[in-house]
Parts: structure tokens; sequence; C-alpha cells
């Protein structure tokens, strides 16, 4: 899926000289193209919502729980924490 995104905003990403930091991995039954739709547009986001005086930074991870996974996305832009 990420590697979809990414070819997907092989633009966005050079021009903004972002550093994407991505930990874990895991396989889920969802639907393809919603996840994709998903993590493009939080990544989007916070290529649109960056710091003028820092690089943008994004960590990308996932956590196994009992029964679900948590997936995690975290930036350094001018969002909300």
């Amino acid at each position: 899926v990420l590697d979809e995104v990414f070819k997907k905003l092989e633009i966005e990403i050079a021009e903004s000289k972002v550093v994407i930091n991505a930990h874990g991995s895991t396989r889920i039954k969802a639907v393809k193209s919603n996840m994709i739709q998903v993590f493009q547009n939080l990544i989007a986001n916070a290529i649109k919502f960056k710091s003028p005086n820092r690089q943008l930074q994004i960590d990308l991870s996932c956590e196994s729980r009992e029964y679900d996974w948590l997936f995690i996305v975290k930036d350094n832009g001018i969002g909300f924490d």
C-alpha cells in the first residue's frame, strides 16, 4: 500500500524534500483502495501543512493489539498533536 502511495505522491514528496520513515509492516484484510486513500490523504496533508522552519519528517508505524492493529502517522508539521 505504501509503495503505491509514495508513487502517487512522488512529485509532492520530492518537492517538499520530506523524510519518511516507515517502521514495521503487516498484512491485514482490508479494501486496498481504501487503505491507499487513507495513507495518501494523511501524507498529503502533512506535506501541505509543513512548517517552513524545519525539514518535514513523517513517521509511519503499526502496532499489533489484542484484536486489531493500530496504525500511527506522526509528522512535525504545523498541525495539532
